[in-house]
């Protein structure tokens, strides 16, 4: 690198430094991720494709992501705070933020309205980040209030408005890149040492109907009342598991970390107690 490149590079981190501070929009600083709803101490992580260890603790649509500002690139003055329309040809300091007020991008370019400098890639990974996942409102029946009976199925389920894809767009320069998130499983762990993997959201109860009228293919059965268990309380949690594509403006696409979110709670069961009836001949 010449002596010229390093003053460039100098004069680029100054004016970075400048021009964020002038130029930050507020706007950038208050989006952030969506999501809502659930029962109590929820949390938010991603999974890497091939994960073996899987899923653990730790509004329809999302937008924004990224904020881009030209700028003079007169390397003797480090660049122009004031906002300027490009000319295709010309040089000028691009400097980018996501939501967070991050620089995601910044770099002297020439401006060609033909190849935005952002890649379709990282601008997808910028809407992964505003993509509005919920936190799962975990249902059970009987319901978490009530004891649950050991030998006797607890239904378990999320709301359908849950179970629905979710996407985030952002957009920069004339490219725009799509992040859809598709939900693949719910996965509750009951403890006791049993986990639950539904395909589904599960079948809600519905007490105004007969048991033999209805059925479920997401529920569990505790054999040992919580009795010994602290709060005499099982610990437990639903996941629900994401996968998730992108695609953008320019034709390209593909996936991204399959994401989860999930919600921690607590179910008390005690034992079915039977009554026994003898009888007394005479």
């Amino acid at each position: 690198m010449g002596r010229g490149d390093v003053v460039r590079r100098v004069i680029l981190i100054v004016a970075i430094a400048c021009i964020g501070g002038l130029l930050l929009p507020s706007t950038a600083l208050a989006e952030g991720i969506g999501g809502g709803g659930g029962a109590t101490d929820p949390w938010v992580g991603v999974r890497q494709p091939g994960d073996p260890g899987g899923p653990g603790p730790g509004d329809s649509t999302g937008s924004g992501g990224v904020h881009c500002q030209y700028s003079g690139a007169n390397p003797s003055t480090g660049g122009s705070p004031d906002v300027i329309t490009p000319i295709a040809g010309q040089e000028y300091l691009l400097v980018c933020w996501d939501s967070s007020g991050q620089v995601v991008f910044s770099d002297f370019v020439i401006y060609d309205p033909a190849a935005p400098p952002f890649d379709p890639a990282t601008l997808a990974r910028q809407a992964y980040k505003q993509l509005p996942l919920v936190y799962p409102d975990a249902q059970t029946s009987p319901s978490m209030s009530m004891d649950q009976l050991t030998g006797v199925a607890t239904w378990l389920w999320v709301p359908d408005s849950e179970w629905q894809p979710r996407s985030a767009t952002a957009s920069v320069l004339g490219l725009s890149a799509t992040v859809t998130a598709t939900p693949q499983q719910a996965v509750w762990t009951m403890g006791d040492g049993a986990q639950v993997v539904c395909d589904g959201p599960g079948t809600p109860y519905d007490t105004s109907r007969p048991d033999d009228e209805q059925s479920t293919d997401c529920s569990h059965t505790y054999w040992q009342s919580s009795l010994n268990q602290p709060g005499e309380r099982y610990p437990a949690s639903v996941v629900i598991v994401w996968s998730v594509q992108w695609s953008a403006t320019d034709g390209s696409g593909g996936t991204l970390p399959a994401a989860w979110r999930g919600t921690r709670f607590s179910l008390r069961v005690t034992e079915a107690q039977a009554l026994r009836v003898s009888e007394v001949h005479s």
